[in-house]
């Protein structure tokens, strides 16, 4: 087979996995609330399950968009892949986390919550909590998408090169 079929097969997985494994347990054992609950907060400027037709057709879109997100990380890391294989196992982890949770992110420019834009452009209804909570979801599951990756990557083909 070949590597950069390897490679994007390997991160596709590990994210929706990741994603399967953190972010839908997250929202609805620690954010649902802010969606549609009492505290709801985000309701006020996103689609949540309160807009039933606009959730359906969000929820429909939802796997093919995380196919989408994980093929723009795929590429940086088609353009890096052999230095990449080179480093050790902390050097991969750390360098996929670095991409996914900081700068895909905690630093992306958009003001989103849990992002440093996000902080300094919203409201103050989405409280340090929010944002704290967010910032968990995002930097919990690129830990996991990096380590299963380095982890699956380097058992399948040896290690460093």
């Amino acid at each position: 087979m070949k590597p950069w079929i390897k490679i994007t097969f390997r991160f596709l997985s590990s994210h929706l996995f990741s994603y399967l494994v953190v972010s839908i347990p997250y929202y609805n054992l620690v954010m649902k609330d802010y969606y549609v609950g009492e505290n709801s907060v985000f309701s006020k400027f996103l689609i949540t399950e309160a807009n039933v037709s606009e959730w359906a057709t969000a929820m429909k879109l939802l796997f093919p968009f995380q196919i989408l997100h994980a093929l723009c990380f795929v590429v940086l890391l088609l353009l890096v892949f052999d230095w990449f294989q080179k480093q050790s196992f902390a050097k991969q982890f750390f360098f996929l986390f670095w991409i996914k949770s900081i700068l895909g992110g905690i630093a992306t420019i958009a003001p989103s919550p849990g992002t440093l834009e996000g902080i300094l452009f919203f409201h103050p209804m989405i409280t340090a909590k929010i944002h704290s909570l967010v910032a968990l979801e995002i930097l919990v599951q690129g830990a996991l998408t990096a380590f299963i990756f380095t982890l699956w990557n380097r058992k399948v083909d040896g290690g460093n090169r």
